[in-house]
C-alpha cells in the first residue's frame, strides 16, 4: 500500500472527519472542496496513489460522497 498524502487528509480522518472524493480527479478537481485522489501528481491532486489502496486506508464511515467524473 503506497500512496503519498500531499496536504494530511488522512490525519483529519482518522480524528472524525468525514470527506467528499473525488477519484481519478486529473489536472483539475470539479469540486474544490472534495479530496482528489489520482495516480498523477498534479496540483490539485490531495492524495497521490492508487485509488483502491487509499480507500483501504480509510476508516469506515468517513466518506460522505464518492465522486468521479469523466468525458
Amino acid at each position: 500500500m503506497s500512496f503519498v498524502d500531499k496536504n494530511n487528509v488522512l490525519e483529519s480522518v482518522l480524528n472524525g472527519k468525514v470527506i467528499e472524493i473525488e477519484l481519478g480527479c486529473g489536472e483539475s478537481k470539479r469540486l474544490s472542496s472534495s479530496v482528489g485522489i489520482d495516480m498523477l501528481d498534479y496540483a490539485c491532486v490531495d492524495i497521490v496513489g492508487d485509488a483502491f489502496d487509499v480507500l483501504a486506508s480509510l476508516p469506515d464511515n468517513s466518506v460522505k460522497t464518492v465522486y468521479s467524473f469523466h468525458l
